[in-house]
C-alpha cells in the first residue's frame, strides 16, 4: 500500500510538470489582433458666451452645455508586426445623454437624449517587443466623431421652431494603456484615452434673438470637448511570432 502511494504521489508532481512543458509558449505577441472592449466614457460640463440680438443693445447669455458619464462599447483591429511600432482602427459608441441650461428663458434646463459614435486610427508605441507577457503601450492619432441626438430630441417643443441637427467633428486623440497575453493569441487589455474635438452646436444658431417678446434660443461653443474614456477587453491575435 505504502508503495502505492508513493507511486501516486510521483505521478502527481510528474504529469502536471509534463503537461505543462509539453504546453508552454513562448510569451510572444502576434502580428494581427481583433479587440473588443467597454467601460466608461467621461466628459463633464461647461458654459458658453452666447450673443442676444434684438434689444437696443446686444446682450449675452451663459449657455451651459452638459454631457453625462455614460457606458461605452467597440472594438479595435491592431496590426503590431513591428517591435516597438503598431497601428490601430477602431470604432467606439458611447450613451451620453447631455442637458442645456439657461438655453431661453423659458427652458433653463433641457435634457436630451444623446449619444457619441467614433472612428478613431492610432499610431502605437511598446516600450518593450512582442516577447513580454506584459505590453505597455502609448498612442496618438486622429478620427471623427458623430454627435447623435435621438429623434424624439430633435423637435423638442422648448425649442419652438428650431430644429436640432446630428453633427460630425473632427478629432484628435491620445491616450496609454497595457496588454497581456493570457496564453498564445489570447490577451487581455487597459485603456485609458482622451478624444479631443470642437463643440458641437447641434444646429442651433450661433445668438439668441429676442422679437416681440418671444426669445428664440442660441449657443454658440468656444473651446474645445475633451471626451475621457476607460475601459477593458479582450483581443484575438494572429500572424507569424
Amino acid at each position: 500500500m505504502t508503495r502505492h502511494l508513493r507511486l501516486v504521489a510521483l505521478a502527481i508532481l510528474i504529469v502536471p510538470a509534463l503537461a505543462a512543458a509539453q504546453t508552454a509558449l513562448p510569451a510572444t505577441h502576434r502580428d494581427w489582433e481583433f479587440a473588443i472592449f467597454a467601460g466608461g466614457s467621461f466628459i463633464g460640463d461647461s458654459r458658453h458666451r452666447t450673443p442676444v440680438a434684438g434689444e437696443d443693445d446686444e446682450t449675452y447669455r451663459s449657455v451651459g452645455l452638459d454631457y453625462a458619464g455614460g457606458s461605452m462599447f467597440g472594438f479595435r483591429i491592431a496590426e503590431n508586426r513591428w517591435d516597438h511600432w503598431g497601428a490601430s482602427l477602431e470604432y467606439g459608441y458611447s450613451n451620453q445623454p447631455l442637458r442645456f441650461a439657461d438655453l431661453t428663458p423659458d427652458a433653463p434646463s433641457l435634457s436630451l437624449g444623446h449619444s457619441i459614435h467614433r472612428f478613431v486610427y492610432d499610431v502605437l508605441y511598446y516600450p518593450h517587443d512582442g516577447r513580454q507577457r506584459l505590453r505597455p503601450f502609448a498612442f496618438a492619432g486622429a478620427g471623427v466623431a458623430l454627435y447623435h441626438l435621438s429623434d424624439s430630441s430633435k423637435s423638442d417643443p422648448v425649442l419652438g421652431g428650431t430644429q436640432l441637427r446630428d453633427r460630425w467633428k473632427a478629432l484628435f486623440s491620445w491616450g496609454g494603456g497595457a496588454k497581456y497575453l493570457i496564453r498564445d493569441r489570447l490577451t487581455a487589455h487597459f485603456q485609458f484615452s482622451d478624444r479631443i474635438s470642437g463643440i458641437p452646436d447641434y444646429g442651433l444658431p450661433g445668438s439668441a434673438q429676442i422679437a416681440g417678446g418671444e426669445s428664440t434660443p442660441g449657443f454658440r461653443p468656444d473651446g474645445s470637448l475633451h471626451n475621457w474614456s476607460l475601459s477593458v477587453g479582450f483581443a484575438w491575435q494572429w500572424g507569424n511570432r
